[in-house]
């Protein structure tokens, strides 16, 4: 039999023995034989690092496990190597997405907001100026008004000093909704975001139209955000039913709505708003069926705005039923 020349090297950490022939050392690594190690965990092949070396979860047993079941342990589960017991260590070049900032601060340019520190360095000027002059020339025929005046003046001087403090180095952040939807909303598993409630104010339907409002109000219910965390409450001052009876229909109509925008990202949510836009409406939009979807959405808008301007006339022509029911729902929420 013939002998080949070579050296052969063991390791005790990764449980491997590697042949190492001669002449051959700038040849690339036998990655085949390497990639033969089956995780413990899960029974995949435990497979390679990027420089083309065989993944090790753990430095001190190389016990065999891949990179899946790896990061799965350091996230979720006890950070612990399963034989040795030592607590996993993060790889070198490793990123997890979940674990990163949601947001990152942004430099504002030095060309917009060193003007203004300089206007505010003036007027400080000025306000020293100022004090100095009231403090040192006292109107003695009127000492307790000169008096008061001048702590009002101090305390004002102060606030806007306190007030300059944020100005003179503002904070302008940029988000990344896409790491907020990995860290809080797992696949196969119910959404961690917070509960949202919003709430929508109005007085009067004839200074506020009733659409406007369920037009904020369609718009916040189908914002990008899971719907069960998320409530819209609307404050009528004016007890007014022109505005109950258009958010009844518009609660009919964010039935189909809401889906139709989560559906295919629509933007701008307001459906008045939406369909006025004069824009290319297909851009962007793969979805074969988006073109029928949006014309059937369309034929049931115009219907709910039907019914929303038909009442508000019925609101002009008979005023004083709609005054006594006004003031009925106005007693009984007082009661």
């Amino acid at each position: 039999m013939e002998a080949s020349a070579g050296l052969v090297a063991g390791s005790h950490n990764r449980n491997e023995l590697v042949l190492i022939r001669g002449h051959e050392e700038f040849q690339p690594k036998p990655t085949r034989v390497l990639n033969k190690q089956v995780c413990e965990i899960c029974g995949d092949e435990v497979g390679l690092t990027v420089d083309g070396d065989l993944f090790v979860a753990c430095n001190e047993c190389g016990f065999p496990v891949c990179r899946p079941c790896y990061e799965y342990e350091r996230r979720e589960g006890s950070q612990l190597c399963p034989q040795c017991k030592t607590r996993y260590k993060r790889i070198k070049g490793q990123i997890d997405e979940a674990r990163q900032p949601l947001s990152r601060k942004v430099a504002i340019a030095s060309s917009k907001i060193n003007p203004y520190r300089m206007v505010i360095v003036l007027r400080l000027v000025v306000l020293a100026f100022f004090l100095h002059y009231r403090i040192l020339h006292p109107v003695y025929d009127a000492i307790g008004l000169w008096l008061t005046s001048v702590i009002c003046e101090i305390w004002f001087a102060i606030s806007w000093i306190l007030d300059q403090f944020p100005k003179w180095y503002p904070i302008d952040r940029e988000t990344y909704l896409d790491r907020l939807s990995l860290r809080y909303e797992i696949e196969g598993e119910t959404s961690m975001l917070s509960p949202v409630d919003i709430f929508v104010s109005t007085v009067d339907p004839l200074k506020e139209p009733p659409l406007v409002t369920a037009n904020t109000v369609l718009s916040i219910l189908a914002v990008d955000y899971p719907v069960d965390k998320v409530s819209c409450y609307v404050s009528d001052d004016g007890a007014s039913m022109l505005t109950f009876e258009a958010l009844s229909e518009a609660a009919e109509f964010a039935r189909k709505w809401v889906p139709f925008c989560k559906k295919f990202n629509i933007e701008p949510r307001a459906p008045e708003m939406y369909f006025y836009l004069k824009v290319d409406y297909i851009k962007d939009k793969v979805q074969p069926t988006f073109v029928k979807e949006r014309r059937a959405m369309k034929v049931e808008l115009l219907p709910y705005i039907n019914h929303t301007v038909i009442y508000l006339k019925k609101m002009q022509t008979e005023p004083f039923i709609f005054a006594e029911i006004r003031e009925n729902m106005k007693n009984s929420k007082l009661e």
